[in-house]
Order: C-alpha cells, then sequence, then structure tokens
C-alpha cells in the first residue's frame, strides 16, 4: 500500500508539509514496474483533497495503470489527526465526490476498497448508492468473510466509537463499530440519522 494524497503539488506540500511529491510519485512507479509486487494506491480523503477526488482518481488510473486498485481512506478524528482538527471532513460532504470516484473505478474495471471498520456502515452504503437487503446482506457477507468482527483492532474501536439509540434498530447494527466519538463532537450528520438504513 502506497498512499498518493493529491495530484497537486502545491496542496501535496501543504499537507505533507515536504515537498517530495516527485519522489512519491517516480517511487510509485519504480514499484509498478516490480512484477513481484502488488500495489495498492492510498487516497486518505481529507479537507483538502476531497472536492478533487474524482480528478485525482483519473490522475491514478492514467498513471499508474499496473496499480491493483485504491483504496479510499477517510481522515478521521483519531491519532495525530486530533492536533489537526481542521482538515478532517464530515462524511456528508466527501459523499458526492467519493461516489463519483467510485463509479469512475467501476467504469474502468479498476477495483476499490473503502474501510468497513473505520466507518460507520449505514453511510457506506449511502456512499455506494444503494440500500437494498441484497446489498446490506453483501456488506454482511464481507465483514464475515473477512474476519473483521474478530479482529483486535475492531475491539480497540467498538471504546473509542459511539452508536446511537437508532442504532439498534439498523440491520446491520451488529456488524457495525459506529461512528468515532471525536467525530461525533464535530460533526452532527451521522448522529442526526443522516444516513439511517430503513
Amino acid at each position: 500500500i502506497i498512499s498518493f494524497h493529491t495530484a497537486d503539488k502545491n496542496k501535496y506540500i501543504k499537507l505533507a508539509g515536504v515537498d517530495f511529491f516527485d519522489d512519491n510519485y517516480k517511487g510509485i512507479l519504480n514499484c509498478l514496474q516490480t512484477n513481484s509486487l502488488e500495489i495498492l494506491i492510498n487516497i486518505v480523503i481529507n479537507k483538502e483533497n476531497y472536492s478533487e477526488l474524482t480528478e485525482n482518481t483519473q490522475f491514478i488510473i492514467d498513471n499508474f495503470k499496473h496499480a491493483k486498485g485504491i483504496i479510499y481512506s477517510t481522515l478521521q478524528p483519531h491519532g495525530n489527526a486530533l492536533k489537526n482538527l481542521w482538515v478532517v471532513p464530515s462524511l456528508s460532504e466527501i459523499t458526492d465526490a467519493l461516489r463519483s470516484s467510485m463509479h469512475l473505478c467501476i467504469k474502468n474495471n479498476i477495483i476499490f476498497h473503502l474501510s468497513y471498520c473505520e466507518n460507520p456502515l449505514c453511510w457506506i452504503l449511502d456512499v455506494a448508492g444503494e440500500k437494498t437487503e441484497n446489498d446490506i446482506e453483501f456488506v454482511k457477507h464481507k465483514i464475515i468473510n473477512n474476519g473483521c468482527l474478530n479482529c483486535s483492532l475492531f475491539s480497540i474501536m467498538q471504546k473509542e466509537k459511539t452508536k446511537f439509540q437508532f442504532c439498534s434498530n439498523c440491520p446491520l447494527n451488529d456488524y457495525c463499530s459506529g461512528v468515532w466519538t471525536e467525530y461525533n463532537k464535530i460533526y452532527d450528520d451521522v448522529g442526526s440519522g443522516n444516513f439511517i438504513l430503513k
């Protein structure tokens, strides 16, 4: 997994704090030339890059042709991000850009990933634009097969994340760790029930 957060060099420098854009770009190309490596490109979605997420996705498709796929990581308010809350986006504001980027991946037969552990499952289905019974069962199947419920990280997240009263009625409640407690102090889109599964 190699991170590449933006194709905009100036934004890269602002986010990274150093001018390693060219080194990062060339490093990814060098890794992709090594046939024994399967490379996933990771984009951490934040306030600085979400508005150009579709363009950054297209850049990856055009320039990193042998990458195995793209990981979309939503920047969450925990760890080091607590020191830079200005760059943490709400899930609501990144939804459209992420949905558009995923459709672009599908159109170009590119594999993409969005963490089931990090994010509320109701929001993930909202991004996908599908909330049918089959979609819900698909998510359950993926979580069980990936061993997410038995993962030590899932247990840790349950201690640092929050659920709401309406979550008890959600068909994915037993499979979801909720939303980061710190996130809920900043934004109320999840807590107000914007993404409820009915």
